[in-house]
Parts: structure tokens; sequence; C-alpha cells
């Protein structure tokens, strides 16, 4: 059974700490480990900042959404966004190669942050119009395993 709680925010700065907040919530309810709650708030963060920074930049005015769900023994956060897109190109998609984010550095470091802090992290990239979609997992049985990154 999972449980949902979805959060739709404008692209304000001031409200990233909302976001922060409802993880964390979710987390407690999910009795995450206290040392991972931490990595956690950084990669909510992390995503949410980059989502409100894509809608400012390209003079977009819709709501960011995070949703944060609890599935089996993970805890699951996704960040929607309504920006143009990272670019296909932009993304690397070769965990099982060893692949790092490093194509995106100059974008700065978020995407790399949440990657070495989750223990999964999926981007979603619509085909047919801009926005991004994060996908983080945490392990809420305190055993974590990275399953690297993917694009759809």
């Amino acid at each position: 059974m999972s449980q949902w709680l979805d959060l739709v925010l404008p692209p304000d700065p001031a409200l990233v700490g909302v976001a922060r907040t409802m993880a964390v919530a979710a987390a407690t309810v999910g009795r995450m480990e206290p040392a991972r709650v931490h990595d956690l708030r950084t990669c909510v963060s992390e995503g949410v900042t980059n989502a409100v920074k894509a809608h400012r930049d390209a003079g977009v005015a819709d709501a960011i959404t995070l949703r944060v769900g609890i599935e089996e023994q993970n805890l699951i956060v996704e960040i929607m966004d309504h920006g143009p897109g990272l670019r296909r190109e932009e993304v690397v998609v070769s965990a099982v190669e060893g692949t790092e984010l490093a194509e995106l550095a100059e974008r700065g470091y978020g995407l790399t942050v949440m990657e070495s802090l989750a223990d999964a992290l999926e981007i979603e990239l619509p085909e047919d119009a801009g926005g991004t979609t994060v996908r983080l997992r945490f392990s809420l049985s305190g055993v974590p395993s990275n399953d690297g990154i993917a694009a759809g």
C-alpha cells in the first residue's frame, strides 16, 4: 500500500523550506533513520531550488509539484516542474558503465548531490514538451541500494 502527499508551490525560492518540511514529515511517518533525514532535506532543497531556477530563467509562472510517498520500504520523492527541461544530451544515462553527471556541472551540482545522497535518482523528460520530473528513492529499511540514474 502506498501513501502520497502532494504539495503544489509557486516557483518562489522562499517556499523551498516548506517543501523540505513536508518531506521530513513524511520521513518521520515512514520512520526513516535520523541520519538519512539530512540527506533527504538536502536532496529536496536541491531539487526544488533547481525547479524554481528553471521556472524563473524561462519566465514560467506555473506551479512546481512535490510528491512524497511511501512504497513498500522506500520513501519516494518526485519534483515536477514546467521549465524548459534538460536537453536529453545533457543527461548522462549510464550508471552501469559508471558514468557520472559531470556534464551537468556547469549548471550546478544539484543533480550530482542528489545522485550521491539518494539511493536512486531517475530523471524523466517528456518527449513533446518542456518540464522535468526528478524522482528520488530513499530506503526506509536502513539498507541503501544505489540503482543509479536513468532518464525516461
